[in-house]
């Protein structure tokens, strides 16, 4: 029988060692983010002037699940801080768009970017849009997966901005950052982070990783609304996914998410607190 040598018996060992040790006494699951410990005092902080004034606002928010989860998040503060006093209404309301107020509706199909896009512009451009102040969009982290080119996206995205500036120039746009997945767990999943091959959904966390990192550098940051940011921020969460050329992207903190992908109901409120924060400063200096 053909022996290996004592160098790969030994390698050997240590890999297995090492990802059975991490499997059976790695650091356990970490606590889902209590909505209730959500520091929401830099709310409080807004004058109540610059409230009335983004109460005067139209708003147009175009989404799909994760946008629902950010949706229910600002319907949990605002039902504690009635004082910020803004009207949320679904799209496809009768009345929707005639009066001021957070207006949000899904927008495309899950998978297909270009369709949001699509269904953004028919939206903005068209003549519900045209009494719109401040309008945004987000896509899903289903929108990009580990073959998407994301630079073809981050293209398409500016395209349809570009256009819409040209037709709306009195419309502000803020430009949402591509939303992220958590770290995946399991047996396969970790012995191929150990040996440095990243799966199919790490891959694609990278690529929209990648999005985001030009979409960043594309507008100014005043006008970025960094959900991926907020997505990966958490006590003691260390946001490391791996691609193929050996560099760390963030990912979404476990402590945010039930399923990987979508919020939970702490994680709503965090991502709810900073898009409201984000809405009052452009309300606050007249966008």
């Amino acid at each position: 029988m053909r022996m290996l040598p004592l160098f790969g018996i030994a390698a050997c060992a240590a890999i297995g060692a090492a990802v059975i040790a991490y499997v059976t006494t790695g650091r356990p699951p970490p606590t889902p983010l209590d909505p209730g410990r959500v520091d929401l005092s830099a709310l409080d902080q807004v004058p109540s002037e610059v409230w009335a004034q983004l109460r005067t606002r139209k708003i147009y928010f175009g989404h799909q699940s994760v946008g629902g989860n950010v949706i229910a998040g600002i319907e949990w503060i605002l039902a504690r801080k009635p004082d910020i006093g803004l009207r949320l209404v679904a799209a496809n309301s009768a009345d929707a768009f005639t009066a001021p107020g957070l207006i949000h509706g899904p927008i495309g199909v899950n998978g297909d970017g270009q369709s949001k896009l699509q269904s953004f512009d028919g939206i903005v451009r068209g003549p519900q849009g045209a009494q719109l102040d401040i309008a945004f969009m987000k896509f899903c982290y289903v929108d990009m997966v580990a073959s998407t080119d994301a630079g073809g996206a981050i293209t398409a995205y500016r395209s349809t901005m570009d256009n819409i500036s040209k037709e709306r120039p009195g419309l502000h746009l803020i430009h949402t950052t591509m939303p992220l997945t958590s770290l995946e767990i399991g047996r396969k999943a970790l012995i191929k982070r150990f040996i440095g091959r990243p799966s199919a959904e790490e891959r694609a966390n990278a690529a929209r990783g990648a999005y985001n990192e030009t979409l960043r550098a594309t507008y100014p940051r005043g006008e970025i609304f960094d959900l991926a940011a907020i997505e990966s921020t958490a006590p003691g969460h260390e946001p490391k996914t791996l691609d193929e050329g050996g560099r760390h992207w963030a990912t979404l903190a476990q402590e945010l998410t039930n399923d990987g992908g979508h919020l939970n109901q702490g994680g709503s409120v965090l991502v709810a607190r900073d898009l409201l924060l984000l809405l009052a400063r452009h309300a606050g200096s007249g966008s």
